[in-house]
């Protein structure tokens, strides 16, 4: 069984690269959703563009952790806590207009 013990900057690492994974991820969100009117086969492409962005989180998760399942989990948590705070000030920006 691997250890999840982890020092603080280990684990502000893996945070923070869970947190720039985040951002891609929701960077090619925001792109496939603007080139979305151009494409006739919308359901088709929102199910592939859906795939690779999540591919694309998985695999660059997993070779960042390194082998390492605490490294993993904090890359998780740092992608989920920064979605969260990106789409909640979206949201709240929204509103403002």
């Amino acid at each position: 069984m691997t250890s999840l013990n982890l020092s603080y900057p280990e684990i502000l690492t893996a945070f923070a690269m869970g947190g720039i994974l985040s951002i891609l991820y929701l960077g090619l969100l925001w792109y496939s959703v603007k080139l979305l009117p151009k494409i006739k086969k919308r359901g088709l492409f929102l199910f592939a563009s859906a795939a690779v962005r999540l591919f694309l989180f998985l695999f660059l998760a997993v070779y960042l952790a390194k082998d390492h399942a605490g490294r993993f989990l904090w890359i998780v948590v740092g992608f989920i806590s920064v979605r969260l705070i990106l789409l909640s000030f979206i949201k709240n920006k929204r509103k403002i207009k």
